[in-house]
């Protein structure tokens, strides 16, 4: 790592710049490559500042860092120039390509991608302030929920499957036993019962890439488990005759206290869902007629919030 475009060793100057195009048997040409103001450094990892001559800082460094690491997973630098001209050319003007896989097919976290992208900026001020804080940001690629873009687009279509699956399960439900009295518990246990299958069966069938993120896997048992306990306490309070009125106020607030338990693992976000379950309960005590569809309404903006939440925090982390 001596070499990042400006170091050289000692006596090897003449003889690795005629490979790039650069005509040294002239003084004015080994003036022109040492100056302070001129051009220095080695093709492909140049910074543009140093093509144009401008004094190189750390910034310089970190562009040329970012160069190799682009090489070392593309198996191609950023941008190419056989010759200085035609290097300066490329670094100048070429758009940067990112590719979603290495070399070898292994898929490029999105986080990784980002920070060579910013490394990698034609402007220096759009660089990182340093290389340890460069290093920051690569190290969220090397967690185990760093999102690539296959893991993303998973996530976006676990998020659409469950939505969905629950606004069918509620309408479908709500219609065949619209003419149910407030007080029945069925309808809210059979909601449960069908929205719990269904969202077993979208993490079935997502199971291979839930498999590889810790995070994604959290929320899948973190689901699984809380519709469980939908199904489980509903029955429970159907066996007993408790109006719903009264157990679905009481569900409420538990589950205000299991989202506030795993906020300590999701982060301060999952407090928005505590604040919406006192609200639901707001709305159950002040608004009873309309129960049915404020309450399934906030079910769904606490699933919605719950998934989206935990993909956050796989992104902030590792995206």
């Amino acid at each position: 790592m001596v070499d990042f475009g400006i170091a050289r060793a000692h006596g090897s100057l003449s003889q690795e710049m005629p490979a790039l195009g650069i005509d040294l048997s002239s003084k004015s040409a080994i003036e022109k490559l040492t100056q302070v103001g001129a051009i220095l450094g080695t093709l492909g990892y140049m910074s543009p500042e140093q093509v144009r001559g401008e004094p190189a800082d750390a910034r310089s460094d970190q562009f040329s860092f970012c160069a190799s690491l682009y090489e070392a997973l593309y198996g191609h630098l950023p941008f190419f120039g056989r010759t200085v001209e035609e290097y300066a050319q490329s670094v100048l003007s070429d758009p940067l390509q990112m590719k979603a896989r290495t070399s070898g097919g292994i898929e490029v976290p999105i986080v990784l991608k980002r920070a060579l992208q910013r490394g990698l900026s034609r402007d220096p001020s759009a660089r990182f302030e340093s290389m340890s804080e460069l290093m920051k940001e690569l190290q969220k690629a090397l967690l185990p929920d760093a999102d690539s873009e296959t893991a993303r687009h998973s996530k976006r279509n676990f998020l659409y499957a469950i939505i969905a699956s629950f606004l069918i399960s509620c309408g479908s439900v709500m219609w065949a036993l619209r003419g149910t009295v407030h007080s029945d518990l069925r309808p809210p246990l059979i909601i449960a019962g069908v929205f719990f299958v269904a969202a077993a069966t979208v993490v079935w069938r997502l199971r291979h890439q839930i498999h590889q993120q810790p995070g994604y896997r959290r929320l899948s048992y973190f689901l699984l488990t809380t519709l469980t306990y939908l199904v489980v306490g509903r029955t429970i309070g159907l066996l007993l005759a408790v109006p719903a009125e009264r157990f679905l106020i009481q569900e409420t607030l538990s589950l205000a206290a299991l989202f506030a338990s795993e906020a300590q693992q999701v982060g301060r976000r999952y407090l928005w869902l505590v604040l919406l379950c006192v609200v639901s309960v707001g709305l159950q005590i002040a608004w009873p007629e309309a129960r049915k569809i404020h309450l399934n309404l906030t079910y769904m903006v606490m699933l919605g919030g719950a998934v989206y939440f935990h993909f956050r925090r796989g992104q902030s982390s590792g995206s």
